[in-house]
């Protein structure tokens, strides 16, 4: 099992950062404050890559550098990976929050859709 986090980044806009830990990085989407929410209903919602992040945001809270605003955990766990390849990932996710197999699909234009089944 690996470990993944889930913070809530308040910046100039606030949004979840979802972080899976792959090998010596989080591999990192950016979810929008509203969808993170809808996780789990029918459905799916959109996520953007962003650049991987370090390992110690697994149990990091507070400012990020350069007034890039502050990072609270909304939900931390582990995983299983189901299946990795480069444009679907499927993992059972254990956390307190958000649990179940979440499958990450990337779209034609880039982004992820993510359904938690």
């Amino acid at each position: 099992m690996m470990d993944f986090v889930i913070l809530k980044h308040s910046a100039d806009h606030v949004h979840y950062d979802i972080m899976l830990e792959r090998g010596n990085a989080l591999f990192t989407l950016k979810v929008n404050e509203d969808d993170i929410f809808r996780l789990g209903e029918k459905g799916h919602v959109f996520a953007a890559r962003i650049e991987d992040h370090r390992k110690r945001y697994l149990n990091y809270e507070g400012p990020i550098s350069c007034g890039r605003g502050m990072v609270k955990i909304y939900d931390r766990g582990a995983f299983n990976i189901i299946r990795w390849g480069h444009d679907l990932i499927e993992i059972e996710l254990y956390g307190k929050k958000i649990s179940g197999k979440l499958r990450i699909k990337k779209t034609g234009s880039g982004d992820y859709k993510l359904n938690l089944l």
